[in-house]
């Protein structure tokens, strides 16, 4: 989960409806900001994982073979082919 938030008065304060657990462990990424830019949050929308977005393409590829996914190695590369 990636969260943008702001430090007010030495505690970092996470957007709304953001909310974990006490004992959570973080890490801190500090972002420069230009000069005359607001220290507000970027968004308050929860970014979306490496999986949504790869299923985003799922079943969009029309035409392959019946055993592709055990044998996408075979197709791609031309590695021998795995035994179902």
């Amino acid at each position: 989960m990636n969260v943008v938030g702001i430090v007010k008065d030495g505690t970092i304060v996470l957007p709304p409806g953001v909310e974990m657990p006490d004992g959570t462990e973080v890490s801190v990424r500090v972002i420069t900001r230009a000069a005359g830019s607001a220290a507000e949050p970027t968004t308050t929308e929860p970014q979306s994982t490496f999986h949504e977005e790869l299923m985003k393409f799922a079943g969009i590829v029309k035409d392959m073979p019946p055993d592709f996914s055990i044998n996408h190695d075979h197709y791609l590369y031309g590695a021998p082919k795995s035994l179902p």
